[in-house]
Order: structure tokens, then sequence, then C-alpha cells
């Protein structure tokens, strides 16, 4: 059996019962269900940009800050901004509410959700606060 053949053999089954269409329908809805993801990815990767330009103007003012605060952003289907080795912040649980998150004590402990960047601006710059003191505390 020809190349040409084998093809056209696989094509009238496809279109078998409508089958051709139908599956012609169900790969377009995956294409706009994955372009979707990535708009959503998109959207929470410039929100989190956002945010680190921000923090990273806080961090710049003190040589203490920019040594001991390293702002990240991780790409990736859920991007996350990480503030130091045991905080992040990620946009969830939709791509508008930003979800602070700590790990510690084998737990992942969510301090704050917001919509609102302002207050996890507020809320990011006292914990790098605490950081700093406890750091201070640990050299004394």
């Amino acid at each position: 059996m020809g190349a040409g053949t084998v093809a056209q053999a696989g094509s009238a089954l496809e279109d078998m019962g409508g089958f051709g269409t139908a599956l012609r329908q169900a790969r377009a809805a995956e294409a706009a269900h994955l372009e979707a993801v990535r708009s959503l990815s998109s959207a929470a990767s410039l929100r989190l940009q956002v945010l680190k330009e921000e923090l990273a103007g806080i961090v710049a003012v003190s040589p203490e800050a920019r040594e001991a605060f390293e702002l990240a952003l991780a790409p990736g289907d859920s991007p996350r901004l990480w503030i130091d080795l045991n905080t992040s912040v990620v946009m969830e649980p939709d791509p508008k509410t930003y979800r602070l998150v700590q790990q510690g004590g084998g737990s992942l402990d969510v301090v704050l959700e917001t919509t609102d960047r302002a207050a996890m601006v507020q809320q990011v710059k006292l914990i790098m606060a605490h950081g700093m003191i406890g750091r201070r505390r640990r050299a004394g």
C-alpha cells in the first residue's frame, strides 16, 4: 500500500460518522484552552513583575536589604516571585490575587491573600524588616 493510499484510508476512517469533524472541534477547543492558560500565566507574570519592581526600589535603598534579599521571578505555568529562600508570592487562587506564602517547619503558611498590590508591598516590607532584625540578632 503506497503512502497516498494509507493517508486516504486514515482520512476515510476519521470521517466515518462525523468523527473527523468531532476530532477537529476537540483540537480547536484544546488549542483555545492552552491559549487561555498561557494568557493567564502571562497576566500573573506581569503582575508579579510590577510587584518585583516596586519591591526592588525598596531593597535598593538599603545595603543590608540588598545583601539579604534577592528578588527573583521564577517563570512557569504558575509564576512565583521569591523574596528570600522561604518566602514567595504567587498569583492564586486567580490571576488577580496575590498570595504571600512562607515555608517553615515542614509547612507552607499563607501569610496574606489580597488583590491589593499596595497591601502586599506593605506585608512584604514588614517580613523583610523582621528578617533583617533576626539576621542582626543571629550575627550578634
